[in-house]
């Protein structure tokens, strides 16, 4: 149990939802931002690693993968020939995200690491989790390495209808004004406002509403109010200044009702906050379900 060896597709173990993705899994319609623009759920890579459960209560994870793509040049096509892959970079409004790519799509001059420890004795129905990844990502585009470190944590607690969850992530981009002054060539496809530091947190709480009724059924209704701070332009390199509508504050507020386990009906109002202080205003239904 405590030391087991997987390899091929993995899903990279940052954060509580990019291993658990599906979306009767989470109560928002849309997945919350954080975990799109902070976390880059759903984040594959190719590699290999361990995983177990050393002790009753913990479980962990480490792997070795092919690393993210800061940088692009455009002349990628993802046949292998040259640095590989298809093209992709870091951007103003979506961090990393624009890095990863699916496994037939992916360069790996360069590797990471990343990995992943859990615990849920330290008190009765809270887990807490810990994550890091860290890796070089401009592939042999320049000399530069743009090394990219996440570090990540979470906690989940459950007391009877009471329901809370949060994450928080802070990450370092190394090399900003070499990774800039590369994209701000015109013949190259990638985005010059890459940050030096991203960082974001949510915080969410949810109400079991048939249990506190004190309702005898299996059905599932939950209220919830879930709040976020994303900055993928935390920080930026000497030369390079912020996108005003990169980083947001948002307010989300909802219900999810979810007659088995995997099937939910959802619905949320949600307030987007931009930092140049305009608002945007989103209302969300949808249907989801895991097979």
């Amino acid at each position: 149990d405590s030391f087991n060896v997987r390899g091929g597709v993995v899903l990279v173990p940052v954060g509580f939802l990019n291993e658990f993705h599906e979306p009767p899994l989470f109560w928002s319609v849309e997945r919350p931002e954080f975990h799109s623009k902070i976390i880059p759920s759903t984040w594959v890579a190719a590699g290999l690693g361990f995983f177990g459960t050393p002790m009753e209560g913990m479980n962990y994870r480490l792997y070795l993968t092919n690393s993210l793509e800061s940088i692009s040049d455009g002349t990628d096509t993802g046949s292998g020939n040259g640095s590989g892959g298809f093209s992709g970079a870091f951007t103003a409004q979506t961090g990393i995200r624009g890095g990863r790519h699916q496994i037939n799509g992916t360069a790996a001059d360069d590797l990471a690491v990343s990995g992943r420890v859990e615990y849920s004795r330290f008190f009765p129905g809270l887990n807490v989790g810990a994550s890091f990844y860290t890796g070089e990502t401009t592939q042999g585009f320049i000399s530069e390495g743009g090394r990219t470190t996440v570090l990540e944590a979470d906690m989940k607690y459950r007391e009877g209808w009471f329901d809370m969850n949060a994450s928080i992530a802070n990450i370092i981009i190394e090399d900003g004004v070499a990774l800039n002054n590369f994209c701000s060539d015109s013949a190259h496809t990638c985005s010059a406002e890459i940050a030096d530091n991203i960082f974001g947190f949510n915080a969410q709480a949810g109400v079991h509403l048939f249990q506190l009724m004190g309702k005898n059924t299996s059905h599932d209704l939950v209220a919830f109010f879930l709040y976020e701070k994303i900055r993928p332009q935390d920080s930026m390199p000497h030369g390079t200044a912020p996108t005003h509508s990169s980083n947001f504050d948002l307010y989300t507020v909802g219900m999810s009702y979810m007659p088995i386990e995997s099937v939910a009906i959802k619905a949320d109002y949600q307030q987007f906050i931009l930092k140049n202080n305009t608002t945007e205003n989103k209302i969300n239904i949808g249907l989801a379900y895991m097979y």
